[in-house]
């Protein structure tokens, strides 16, 4: 059998603000019945559809630039130059 992408889930601090605002953003309904109070929101929409999940208390968002606050980027940011 081969997987199928059902969300795709951003971890945050407050959950059911930041799927109110992709909601409103995107047009989308909150699905209740598949969300788990303020921990876990789900979005409606299609296969892939956006998800917001409540972070355990005092971890930290993991990822290039997210070591936490007043970290340095842990990748250096791209600078673009415009060729005329």
């Amino acid at each position: 059998m081969i997987g199928q992408l059902r969300s795709t889930v951003i971890d945050c601090p407050d959950p059911r603000a930041l799927a109110g605002f992709y909601a409103e953003l995107l047009g989308l309904p909150l699905v209740e019945e598949n969300s788990d109070g303020d921990d876990w929101v789900v979005l409606g929409g299609s296969p892939g559809r956006p998800a917001a999940a409540r972070l355990p208390e005092g971890a930290q968002p993991a990822g290039p630039g997210l070591a936490g606050p007043g970290a340095a980027p842990a990748v250096p940011p791209r600078r673009h130059r415009r060729r005329h």
